[in-house]
């Protein structure tokens, strides 16, 4: 009876509860074993578009369950799932209908108890779009692996995350969950990340546009949420950039060029408003700018400018202990004046 229950009373859940849409094809469920397969899971927004799908989920429930207060589970399965997320033209993200509140009156919730011995994700994509900013992105190879997830103890538990995008860019995070309280830590770590995936958010804050050039990221941080209030910090970052180069929109040839930069022990503390970083080194780079005839100089990049406003405003204090730069030529063409300037 529970298969059959399951297929006929998800979709009906689902409305009440999510504000979405859901289906499954096929329901199994071993009374002796407590072991429940679904296939063909499908949650959607009202609309029909897709929320997330799921080939195969397998939940091994264990028989304490029945003497605890809360679900207590050996094993989560999930198969190539598929999660989309989107940030509409108002920057509503698509899933806030299912995590709003429901109902006038409703109070936030806790946080079901739920034991997990062990949550595995195979063969997962994400399928990110920011119609916003006019951004879209694909994570694809996604295989998740976590063990001791709790709710009811507060524990922590070693978690790996590892994506891998259509470009060749790879994603790992590595570290430990706590839910109660929660905080998180860990290392994240990008690698071949292509820098061209950062033009839409550039569009509003400068003429340059990326050509070329990858990053490889490794980023070391703690978060946790005390008393509500989030704090960050980040200890020990690095930033390795190769082959950047930079355009003004419609400009073929570039006007900047960086053969490697590199940032070296960055540190940083949200609450404390403090960022360092041990080092800047920049090698074998080019730069040519003008100045027209009005004193402005082109190209504008109006984002140096505006992260520094912006650091003023909320005090955050922000330090470079060493700064090497090596092989490189700047030019300056000045409309307003007779001669052009060149230094290397």
């Amino acid at each position: 009876r529970l298969p059959w229950r399951a297929k006929r009373d998800l979709p009906a859940l689902a409305a009440e509860k999510c504000n979405a849409r859901a289906r499954v094809a096929e329901v199994g469920f071993n009374p002796f074993t407590l072991r429940l397969r679904a296939t063909g899971f499908a949650l959607e927004e009202k609309s029909g578009k897709p929320l997330l799908t799921l080939r195969e989920a397998i939940v091994d429930v264990e028989w304490r369950s029945l003497a605890r207060r809360g679900v207590v589970l050996s094993e989560l399965r999930l198969a190539v799932p598929v999660l989309r997320v989107e940030i509409s033209e108002k920057g509503q993200l698509n899933f806030a209908a299912l995590l709003g509140k429901r109902g006038g009156g409703e109070t936030e919730a806790a946080l079901p108890a739920v034991d997990l011995g062990s949550v595995t994700v195979e063969n997962g994509r994400v399928d990110f779009e920011d119609k916003a900013q006019g951004y879209a992105n694909r994570f694809e190879r996604l295989s998740l692996s976590l063990s001791s997830v709790s709710t009811m103890k507060g524990d922590k538990g070693p978690y790996d995350l590892v994506a891998q995008t259509p470009d060749g860019s790879k994603l790992r995070w590595k570290g430990e969950i706590s839910i109660a309280p929660p905080a998180l830590s860990g290392t994240l770590v990008v690698e071949h990340g292509v820098l061209k995936q950062l033009n839409p958010y550039l569009d509003d804050h400068s003429d340059a546009r990326i050509t070329s050039g990858r990053a490889r990221v490794e980023l070391p941080h703690r978060f946790s949420l005390v008393s509500g209030e989030p704090q960050v910090e980040v200890k020990g970052a690095k930033l390795d950039v190769e082959d950047l180069a930079l355009v003004v929109r419609g400009a073929e040839r570039p006007f900047a060029t960086v053969a490697r930069l590199a940032l070296e022990g960055v540190d940083a503390d949200l609450r404390a408003r403090l960022v360092s970083v041990r080092a800047l080194r920049i090698a074998g780079f080019t730069a040519a700018a003008k100045r027209d005839a009005n004193g402005e100089v082109q190209p504008r990049l109006r984002l140096i400018a505006e992260v520094r406003d912006e650091a003023k405003k909320a005090a955050w204090k922000i330090g470079v202990a060493q700064v090497d730069l090596s092989g490189g030529a700047t030019a300056l063409a000045d409309q307003g004046a007779a001669g052009r300037r060149r230094h290397g």
